[in-house]
């Protein structure tokens, strides 16, 4: 009779403790997804993997933290917050700036960085006919050159019309005596100097006199004229900081800051994917200027000392660095707090003087 009451309560307490023990066992982790864009200093590949401030920073903390993950990079700012917002990643690495839009979206570490925009532009950069062309039409300059081509070959026509009639040896050829009349007509307007051999009297004397005079004024006027664009253009066509912008069309990032600023200030905007489309616009000039985090831009210059581009203006919107995560992740915590003993040890310092040569 004990024995049937034994057997049951044996295999209670087996199955029991096998249950037990398999809810004591740890659930198994998937590797955390880390998302990138690659943006130098802060984020570029080399070769087995990625490198820069803002990775160097994050392998820091995951590694103190034993979390593990993998990589995925985006083409822009845009798609690697959209997959934040999304929770397609668990967080995102990259030079992040901490806006109150983005916070509604997501949270963010403790910064570790503090950033601003500046304005990059092509060096020395030339003012071609087209904008000449363009100068003088604004003007209405263009216009007075139209009036001046028709008197010249009103003048030619006039002149050998005349010679035809009165000079036996003028060239019978249209042709010919269309080109005779018109160095004649030319040379008087930019030389001064009659050298026709039939002035016909006291009134020829007169129109000869009156032609050189207008020619001389003629020539005075498309001299300065062009001149006054010219050197307008060069004034105007300046850039020395964001004062300069207005009425430019300005380059920025897909999806950065720098976008949005220059958007609430009525610019003109092409947006890009990366920096390097986007230098590759300003030296193409299909802008006059671009507008990026400055350390980026900066990083880039001196990179590529045989590009002629300048960064110029002092740095604006002065902004704070961090990395972003989905809305109450629970990586926050340890992650910001990893990222304050990176910064109280001397860490984030040391990255700063590898990567943008300053403290």
């Amino acid at each position: 009779m004990q024995l049937r009451w034994l057997l049951p309560l044996l295999l209670v307490l087996i199955f029991g403790a096998g249950a037990s023990a398999q809810q004591a066992e740890p659930p198994s982790e998937t590797a955390l997804k880390v998302g990138l864009l690659i943006e130098p200093p802060f984020v570029q590949p080399v070769t087995g993997g990625y490198s820069g401030m803002a990775v160097e920073l994050w392998e820091r903390v995951a590694d103190k933290e034993g979390l593990d993950y993998t990589y995925q990079t985006f083409p822009n700012i845009h798609d690697l917050l959209a997959a934040v917002t999304a929770r397609h990643i668990d967080i995102a690495v990259a030079p992040l700036t901490v806006t109150e839009d983005r916070l509604k979206r997501m949270d963010f570490t403790q910064p570790w960085h503090n950033a601003g925009l500046r304005v990059m532009i092509e060096e020395n950069r030339s003012h071609g006919f087209r904008e000449m062309l363009k100068g003088l039409y604004d003007g209405g300059h263009l216009r007075v050159y139209l009036w001046i081509v028709g008197i010249v070959l009103g003048a030619t026509l006039l002149l050998t019309i005349v010679d035809r009639i009165f000079d036996d040896e003028f060239p019978r050829a249209w042709h010919e005596g269309l080109a005779e009349s018109f160095y004649h007509v030319m040379s008087v307007a930019t030389s001064g100097k009659a050298n026709h051999k039939h002035i016909f009297g006291v009134a020829g004397r007169v129109l000869a006199a009156l032609w050189m005079v207008c020619g001389v004024a003629l020539v005075a006027y498309v001299t300065s004229t062009i001149t006054s664009v010219m050197t307008t253009n060069a004034l105007t066509n300046q850039i020395h900081g964001f004062a300069d912008l207005d009425g430019r069309t300005v380059g920025v990032l897909k999806g950065s800051v720098g976008e949005a600023y220059v958007r609430d200030r009525g610019l003109g905007i092409v947006s890009y994917d990366n920096l390097q489309q986007a230098v590759d616009g300003l030296l193409e000039r299909e802008v006059h200027a671009l507008v990026a985090d400055g350390p980026v831009l900066e990083f880039y210059d001196r990179s590529h000392p045989e590009l002629p581009i300048t960064e110029v203006g002092p740095t604006v919107r002065r902004e704070m660095l961090a990395f972003a995560l989905p809305q109450g992740s629970a990586l926050v915590r340890p992650i910001s707090v990893g990222i304050i003993a990176a910064t109280e040890d001397g860490f984030v310092d040391r990255l700063r003087r590898k990567y943008l040569g300053s403290d």
